[in-house]
C-alpha cells in the first residue's frame, strides 16, 4: 500500500503545482497584492468602495453570441491559457488562429450585427470564465458607438480610468482621440458587468478630429487603412516617411502636437505608449507631418520635484534618454527636444499646462462620479491608480510665475522687386513678407511655411504671384503662430502639391492658421482640386475677392470659421464655396456660371447666406450631410436648381433650411425629412415651420454627382 500512497502523494503534489500555476499565472496572487497595496496605500478609501453599491447611468448592452462559436472562440481561449508557454514562460498570446465569431450587440430596440474575435495579448483580457475582450466590426455605421469597427474590454485591461483620462486630454486639445464609452455588458444569459467600448482605427475617429483622412500606423505595422487597401504610393509615402524620422525629425514630426504625447507620457512616468508597437502616429496629409495618437497608459512611477530646473533636468533625461532607450527609432524626436533649448522649455511648458488640464478635469463632477464607478468595481484599482494623483500635486504646486516662458520672436525673410525662386522656399519659424509692388515667379517651385506667417501687404502697390514654368507650383502655409495677411494680391497658374511623399488638393493653402484676404483676385489655376484650401482655422476673413477660371472648386473650407464678404467666384468649375464641418457667414457675394454647386454646406456645417446672388449654376444652395443653412433676402436667376438637401453619409442626421422664401416657386430637390423653416428678418432665426406641401423625395443621393444633377465626382 505504500506505493499507492506515494501515488497519491505524487498526485496532490502536481495538483498543488497545477494550482499553483493557475493561481500565479492568471493573476490571482497579483490581484490578492494589489488589494493588500490598496489597504495598506488607504484603508479606508479602499473599504468605502468595496461596501459602496455604486449604480450608474450608462446603457445596457447585450452581446448574443452564436452557440457554436462561442465554443469555438472558448477552446482558442483554453489551449493559450492552459498551453505549456503560457503556463511555463507567462507567455503573450501573440500568435493565434484567425476564429471569428457571428452575434448581436444589442442595446434596447437596436440591433447590430457584429462580428468578433479575441482580441489582447495579455492573458487578462481572457482569464475571466465568461468576460472576455473582443474587437468587433460591423458592416454599418453605428450611431451609437460612432464606428464600425471598435473593442469591447473590461477597464482593468485599460488601467481603469488612464486611457480615458489621456484621450480626454487630447480630445480637449483639438488632437486624434479615442472614446471610452462605459457600459454595462451581458454576453449571452450572464449578468452585466462593466465595460468600455473602445475606438480602433478607423477614417472615423480621423474625422470626428476634423482632419482629412490619412494614415495611421506604427514602425511595426499599419492599422489603417487596412493592408490590402493600401497602394503602393501609399507604402512608398509611408516609408519615406519613416526614413524622414531619422534624417529629417524636423521635418517629419508636428512637434506642438508631439509635446502633448509626451507630456502626458512623462506625468504618467511610463514607457509603454512610447514603444515602437504601441506609439501610434497620423500622417497628415495637409501637413505632411505626423502626429500622435495615445493608448495603453499606465499612471506607473511616482515623480518628485523640487523646482522648475529640477522638472527640466528631469525631463531631458525622461526624453533624451529614457524614451530614446525604450523606442530608438524616434530617437530624432527624441533628441530634437531634449538637446534643444528652446524646445525643452516648449516642452515643460506643455507639461505644466497639461497638467493644469488633468486638474480641472479630476474635479469635474461628471468625472468623480465616473472614478466612483470604476472604484466601486474595482478597488484595488486605487493603489494601481495612485500616481495619477501624485504627480499631478507634485506638477501643480510650480507656480504659474514660474513657468511663463519668453515668446522667440520669429526671424522674417522679405521678398521684393522681382523675385524668380530657383528652388522650393521652405521656411521654419520664419515670417515671409511680401512687399507692395512685388512681382513673384514661382518658376516649378513651391512655399511651405511652418510656423510661420505669410504678411503679403500690396496695399501700396499690387503684389504678383505666379508661375511661369511647366512645372507646377504652390504655396502652403501651417500651423501659423500669428495671423497672416493677403492684401490686393494676384495669385494665377498655381497648382496643387504632388510629389513622391506629399499631395494636398490645393493650390494656395492655410492650414491651422488665421488669416484675411481682402482685394485678391485668383485666377487660372492648373491642376488641384481647389484653389484656395482653409484648413482647421479658426477665424478666417475673405473680402473683396475675386475667384475667375477656376479648374475645379474655388474655396474649400475644412473645419474652420470665417467670413466672406462682397466677393466674385464666376466660371468655376466645380463648387464655388465648398464646406464641410464650418461655420461660414456669406455676404453680398455674386456668383456666375458655377458648374456644379455655388454653396455647398457639408459635415455638420452652418452657413449663413444673406443678400447674395446666384446665376447660372447648376445647383445655388446645398446642404447636406446634417448641415443648416440659413438664407435671406437672396436672387436665384437661371439655375438647375435653387435648393436642394438631403444626406450622402448615413452617419450624420438630416439638416435643415431657414429660408424667408417659399421654396415651392423654386426649383427645388429635398430629401423626405429635411426640417425648412420661415426666416425672421429681424432675429434672424427660425420663428414657425413652413407647411408640409413642398415635394420631397426619399433618395436624393441618387439623382446627384451627374446622374441627373451635379457633376460626377472624381478621384
Amino acid at each position: 500500500m505504500k506505493w499507492l500512497k506515494n501515488i497519491l502523494l505524487l498526485l496532490l503534489f502536481c495538483l498543488g503545482v497545477f494550482a499553483g500555476a493557475v493561481f500565479f499565472r492568471f493573476g490571482y496572487f497579483i490581484n490578492l497584492k494589489h488589494h493588500a497595496q490598496a489597504i495598506g496605500s488607504d484603508a479606508s478609501k479602499y473599504f468605502h468602495y468595496l461596501a459602496l453599491e455604486v449604480e450608474n447611468d450608462y446603457p445596457h448592452y447585450k452581446l448574443k453570441i452564436k452557440s457554436k462559436h462561442k465554443k469555438n472562440l472558448k477552446k482558442l481561449r483554453n489551449d493559450y491559457l492552459y498551453g505549456w508557454d503560457h503556463m511555463l514562460n507567462g507567455s503573450q498570446w501573440h500568435n493565434r488562429k484567425l476564429v471569428k465569431a457571428k452575434a448581436k450587440l444589442i442595446e434596447g430596440s437596436d440591433t447590430s450585427k457584429v462580428n468578433l474575435k479575441l482580441f489582447g495579448e495579455n492573458n487578462d483580457h481572457v482569464v475571466d470564465p465568461v468576460f472576455w475582450s473582443f474587437r468587433a466590426t460591423t458592416k454599418q455605421f453605428n450611431t451609437r458607438i460612432g464606428n464600425t469597427v471598435f473593442n469591447l474590454l473590461r477597464p482593468n485591461t485599460r488601467m481603469y480610468i488612464s486611457d480615458v483620462l489621456c484621450n480626454r486630454v487630447f480630445k480637449d486639445l483639438g488632437l486624434i482621440y479615442l472614446n471610452y464609452k462605459p457600459i454595462n455588458l451581458a454576453i449571452n444569459k450572464s449578468k452585466e458587468d462593466l465595460y468600455f467600448i473602445e475606438d480602433f482605427y478607423s477614417k472615423y475617429i480621423i474625422e470626428r478630429s476634423n482632419r482629412r483622412e490619412g494614415h495611421i500606423f506604427t514602425n511595426l505595422k499599419v492599422n489603417y487603412p487596412k493592408a490590402n487597401d493600401l497602394t503602393e504610393q501609399d507604402e512608398r509615402r509611408i516609408d519615406a516617411v519613416r526614413v524622414l524620422e531619422k534624417t529629417n525629425p524636423t521635418k517629419a514630426f508636428d512637434l506642438d502636437k508631439f509635446y502633448s504625447f509626451l507630456a502626458l507620457s512623462f506625468i504618467a512616468q511610463n514607457l509603454h505608449p512610447a514603444f515602437e508597437g504601441n506609439m501610434h502616429v497620423y500622417l497628415n496629409p495637409v501637413s505632411n507631418q505626423l502626429e500622435p495618437l495615445i493608448r495603453e497608459v499606465w499612471f506607473e512611477h511616482e515623480l518628485y520635484i523640487k523646482d522648475q530646473e529640477d522638472l527640466k533636468s528631469q525631463v531631458k533625461t525622461y526624453i533624451g534618454k529614457t524614451l530614446v532607450a525604450a523606442n530608438k527609432d524616434k530617437k530624432g524626436l527624441f533628441d530634437l527636444i531634449a538637446n534643444d533649448e528652446a524646445n525643452l522649455a516648449r516642452q515643460v511648458s506643455r507639461i505644466i499646462e497639461i497638467n493644469h488640464l488633468i486638474q480641472g478635469i479630476l474635479k469635474e463632477k461628471e468625472w468623480k462620479a465616473f472614478e466612483d464607478v470604476i472604484y466601486g468595481r474595482y478597488p484595488e484599482a486605487l493603489f494601481l491608480c495612485r500616481s495619477l494623483y501624485h504627480n499631478n500635486e507634485q506638477i501643480a504646486k510650480l507656480t504659474k510665475d514660474q513657468t511663463q516662458l519668453d515668446q522667440t520672436e520669429n526671424k522674417k525673410q522679405v521678398l521684393s522687386g522681382s523675385t524668380v525662386l530657383n528652388k522650393d522656399l521652405i521656411l521654419n519659424n520664419t515670417d515671409l513678407i511680401i512687399v507692395s509692388n512685388t512681382k513673384v515667379d514661382l518658376n516649378g517651385h513651391k512655399i511651405v511655411i511652418r510656423n510661420g506667417s505669410l504678411q503679403a501687404d500690396g496695399s501700396q502697390g499690387k503684389i504678383i504671384i505666379s508661375n511661369s514654368n511647366e512645372l507646377a507650383s504652390s504655396v502652403a502655409v501651417l500651423n501659423a503662430t500669428k495671423r497672416s495677411y493677403m492684401i490686393n494680391v494676384d495669385v494665377s497658374n498655381i497648382s496643387n502639391i504632388q510629389d513622391s511623399i506629399w499631395k494636398i488638393p490645393s493650390a494656395l493653402t492655410f492650414y491651422e492658421s488665421k488669416v484675411n484676404i481682402i482685394d485678391c483676385h485668383f485666377s487660372n489655376n492648373r491642376r488641384g482640386d481647389d484653389f484656395l484650401n482653409i484648413f482647421r482655422c479658426i477665424d478666417f476673413n475673405i473680402e473683396n475677392t475675386v475667384f475667375k477660371n477656376i479648374l475645379a472648386d474655388a474655396f474649400d473650407s475644412d473645419f474652420s470659421n470665417g467670413i466672406v464678404r462682397n466677393c466674385t467666384f464666376i466660371n468655376i468649375g466645380n463648387d464655388a464655396v465648398d464646406g464641410s464641418g464650418s461655420e461660414i457667414i456669406i455676404k453680398e457675394t455674386v456668383f456666375k456660371n458655377i458648374e456644379d454647386k455655388a454653396i455647398s454646406a457639408g459635415e455638420l456645417s452652418k452657413f449663413k447666406i444673406l443678400n447674395s446672388i446666384m446665376i447660372n449654376t447648376e445647383m445655388a444652395l446645398v446642404a447636406k450631410d446634417g448641415s443648416s443653412i440659413k438664407e435671406r433676402a437672396n436672387l436665384f436667376k437661371s439655375n438647375t436648381l435653387d435648393y436642394c438637401i438631403f444626406n450622402k453619409k448615413k452617419e450624420y442626421d438630416l439638416g435643415y433650411l431657414n429660408t424667408d422664401k417659399d421654396i415651392s416657386e423654386y426649383k427645388h430637390l429635398i430629401q423626405t425629412g429635411v426640417e425648412i423653416r420661415e426666416y425672421d428678418i429681424v432675429a434672424l432665426d427660425a420663428i414657425s415651420k413652413l407647411a408640409n406641401d413642398i415635394e420631397t423625395i426619399d433618395d436624393v443621393k441618387s439623382l446627384l454627382y451627374g446622374n441627373e444633377f451635379g457633376k460626377k465626382t472624381v478621384k
